[in-house]
Order: C-alpha cells, then sequence, then structure tokens
C-alpha cells in the first residue's frame, strides 16, 4: 500500500513538513473530485475529471487578494503603535480596552515614537504608498 509519506518522498522537494500534496487532495476533496476517506490513499477514489470552472482563473485571484489582504493587516497590525491586547481586544469585539502599559509602543518616549514614525514612512515600501 503507498501512503502519503511514499508519495511526498517521490516528489521533488526535501522537507517532511511539506504538506503541499495532502492540501492538493483536500482540494479535489472538497471540490467533488476525489474521495478521500481518513486520509487513506488506499481508500482514494476518482469521481470526476477536473471542468474548466474548477480552475477559474478569477477565484484564484479573488483567494489570492483576500490572503494578501490579510498579510497586509497582520503587517500594519504590528507596524502599529498601538497596544497589541487593545489591538486583540478590538478585532474580537471588545473595544473599550484599556492599554496594558506593558507593551513597547506603552513605554516610548515621545522622542522615540516620532523617530519610528519617520522611519516607518522612510522605509514602507513604494506599494503601500499608493
Amino acid at each position: 500500500m503507498v501512503s502519503l509519506d511514499d508519495m511526498r518522498e517521490q516528489l521533488s522537494f526535501k522537507n517532511k513538513r511539506d504538506y503541499r500534496l495532502e492540501t492538493a487532495l483536500s482540494f479535489l476533496d472538497r471540490w467533488g473530485v476525489i474521495r478521500f476517506p481518513h486520509r487513506r490513499l488506499d481508500k482514494l477514489e476518482f469521481l470526476r475529471d477536473l471542468e474548466e470552472g474548477d480552475l477559474a482563473a478569477e477565484l484564484w485571484k479573488k483567494r489570492k487578494l483576500s490572503l494578501h489582504k490579510k498579510l497586509m493587516s497582520i503587517v500594519q497590525w504590528f507596524r502599529s503603535e498601538e497596544c497589541r491586547k487593545v489591538g486583540i481586544y478590538t478585532y474580537f469585539g471588545w473595544p473599550d480596552s484599556k492599554p496594558c502599559g506593558f507593551a513597547t509602543a506603552a513605554r516610548r518616549t515621545p522622542d522615540e515614537k516620532a523617530f519610528r514614525q519617520r522611519a516607518a514612512h522612510i522605509s514602507r515600501p513604494a506599494s503601500d504608498l499608493g
């Protein structure tokens, strides 16, 4: 019986923690192209061929844009001078939380804050500037 590990070894990558094979099989299972019960290859069934709509470029563009927006929001959160606790609480719907005072941003002097703001603006990629 061929296992996922056996298939992964036959692919051209070296990292044992590379789960692209499992991800691809999960997508095909979700789309109804294969049946992959309990992640067992010996039970793998092909149900239908891939169709043009399964690989629509517009869907992939929307997915890429959505992931890019999520990544940018994380980058902005890290660049923010806001207390991390307040940011997390606000994200989860508790907007009235108070800064903890332990965050690095809360302990910065006004001069340090001004310097960081200027440095962040200078080091920001041109794509962020609009």
